[in-house]
């Protein structure tokens, strides 16, 4: 009992490939450093794109700090998102250069067997990361939706069509840009309906991006914003580098920083218990 609470407070392996000696090593980090755009084939969705593909270390990590409460991830995979947003075709922060960031909603059931709202925690570490964003937690799931794994395409949007609603206090002007954030995306058939969602509240949806996509859906993404800069010649031939965006990375649970309440009923302002 005692091992197994440490292990939970100071984990003492890799949390992608169960490495000793660290939480999170670097080779399974970078996994989540790219940027790809997510095929699928539902009307009207939003452009989606992921960070890494949902397959070996890079899935062991989601469900690791989604299904095993690695709280002490939620601050590397905010870093990962964060320095996506920025590089999105058709992102953009508002008229006052802020972002709005709306986590993709949880059933309330597996919120409290996960130990709260890991979007709302992941959301509010992409915000932390960035210079001016909050999280929005302003969608909510009806208790009837049941969990979506193992469903076919048309049974996750039936599952969840007339089930995904606006719960939270305030938020922003109709239309305001918005950038939806999620962990998996699997079918887009959440994409979609809390898209329908946001629009009909006048928001205007610039996108999703969450953390992993299907195998054989991506496609890499070329970033017209990013710059690329000279570091070092070797045998002739230029090599560019760019930011690592694991440099900095703590294991360690950022404050939450977000606008309204979500339907978990987790506060906004106080750190996340």
């Amino acid at each position: 009992m005692l091992t197994a609470l440490l292990d939970l407070l100071l984990p003492r392996v890799c949390a992608g490939c169960r490495r000793t000696g660290t939480p999170w090593c670097l080779p399974c980090r970078a996994r989540f450093a790219g940027l790809y755009r997510v095929r699928l084939g539902l009307p009207r969705l939003p452009p989606v794109h992921v960070v890494a593909e949902y397959s070996g270390p890079a899935r062991a990590t989601v469900l690791a700090y989604k299904e095993r409460r690695r709280r002490d991830l939620a601050a590397g995979l905010g870093a990962a998102l964060a320095a996506a947003v920025p590089r999105l075709p058709r992102g953009s922060p508002d008229s006052g250069g802020h972002w709005w960031l709306v986590p993709a909603p949880s059933r309330r059931a597996a919120a409290r067997a996960r130990g709260g709202s890991h979007m709302l925690r992941l959301t509010a570490s992409i915000a932390a990361h960035l210079e001016r964003a909050s999280a929005l937690p302003i969608l909510g799931l009806d208790r009837t939706a049941t969990d979506s794994v193992g469903l076919r395409p048309d049974e996750r949007l039936a599952n969840l069509r007339n089930r995904v609603h606006l719960s939270g206090r305030w938020s922003p002007p109709p239309g305001t840009p918005v950038l939806l954030v999620d962990d998996v995306v699997t079918t887009g058939a959440t994409a979609a309906v809390c898209t329908g969602v946001l629009r009909a509240a006048g928001l205007r949806v610039t996108g999703l991006l969450a953390l992993t996509g299907p195998p054989g859906r991506l496609e890499p993404e070329l970033d017209p914003k990013k710059t690329l800069r000279k570091t070092s010649r070797s045998e002739g031939r230029g090599t560019y580098g760019r930011a690592e965006p694991f440099a900095g990375y703590e294991p360690e649970e950022p404050p939450v920083r977000s606008t309204g309440t979500s339907d978990n009923g987790l506060q906004s302002h106080p750190p996340i218990e």
